[in-house]
């Protein structure tokens, strides 16, 4: 079966017009994402924080408290009360604060040790 050059030509134009109409339809302008909205954004940290904040309420702390592993957590959430109208994740962090003491663990030359948040205000 020979397929003459009229009929291919046909085939390529008819794929060629199809993906111009395609990639035109997808080229058309799209509402404006919302999910980098502040609001969402702070919903996304709220969700997320209260969700560890129940883990560890309900199973309990893995390890110390003081331990270095807990730190990007314990930062996300000093960030969290910083903007958030809730005062529960504040309360937690001084919660931490208070069950340590306001101290370091018990090892002052093991870095383990350390669970160490710095804040610089503008």
């Amino acid at each position: 079966m020979k397929i003459s050059m009229i009929a291919l030509f046909k085939k390529h134009i008819t794929f060629f017009i199809a993906a111009a109409m395609a990639f035109n339809a997808a080229a058309q302008k799209k509402p404006a994402d919302t999910i980098f909205q502040p609001a969402n954004v702070l919903g996304s940290m709220q969700k997320v924080a209260d969700w560890q904040l129940s883990k560890w309420d309900t199973g309990g702390f893995k390890r110390h408290k003081y331990d270095w592993t807990y730190a990007a957590a314990y930062a996300g959430i000093a960030e969290l009360a910083g903007i958030s109208k809730d005062k529960k994740y504040e309360n937690f962090l001084l919660g931490i604060g208070n069950d340590l003491n306001w101290n370091t663990g018990g090892n002052r030359f093991m870095a383990d040790d350390y669970c160490v948040f710095i804040k610089i205000k503008k």
